[in-house]
């Protein structure tokens, strides 16, 4: 009995002692990834710099292609594109500039559509007339289905209370 708890409690810490060297291990190459993918960032600035665009646009493309999930792909995306802008090239300059469009941040775009789904819950409860249950049903519209509910309210009913009510 001694032997198998023994062995067990053996077991039990190689089994610990093994994964913190696998967590190890990944974190290294966690560290070397992100080690490479800013060496190859700062070499195509430094070739940019130099006006050297063709050397530039060379390691950038091969930061995108090795490295999908760089911080830096976005930077990257750009850059190439600045490269053409900066030797005249327009065509080239145009279709990056496109392909960098689904790099875009949305960030600006949901902060809008928060500051409108706000404004329209403030609308519906200030000016919906108390009377019946209109008011709360489309508060609960707006509020769970956010930007879509403020959109419905916004072109269906707020034209048919101003149309009825005048306000």
């Amino acid at each position: 009995m001694q032997r198998i708890v023994a062995r067990s409690v053996m077991a039990f810490v190689l089994l610990f002692i093994s994964r913190g060297f696998a967590a190890t291990q990944v974190s290294w190459r966690k560290a070397s990834t992100k080690q490479t993918d800013i060496m190859l960032y700062e070499q195509a600035q430094k070739a940019f710099s130099n006006s050297n665009f063709a050397e530039a646009r060379t390691l950038l493309t091969n930061l995108i292609d090795t490295y999908p999930d760089s911080g830096y792909l976005r930077r990257a995306k750009l850059s190439i594109a600045d490269s053409w802008y900066s030797e005249h090239a327009v065509k080239p300059t145009e279709s990056e500039y496109f392909d960098f469009i689904p790099f875009l941040p949305i960030t600006a775009l949901a902060l809008g559509a928060s500051v409108f789904w706000v404004f329209m819950i403030i609308e519906c409860a200030t000016k919906e007339p108390a009377g019946g249950n209109d008011k709360l049903i489309w508060i609960l519209i707006i509020v769970f289905t956010h930007w879509i509910g403020a959109l419905i309210y916004y072109f269906v009913r707020r034209p048919q209370r101003i149309a009825e009510l005048g306000a």
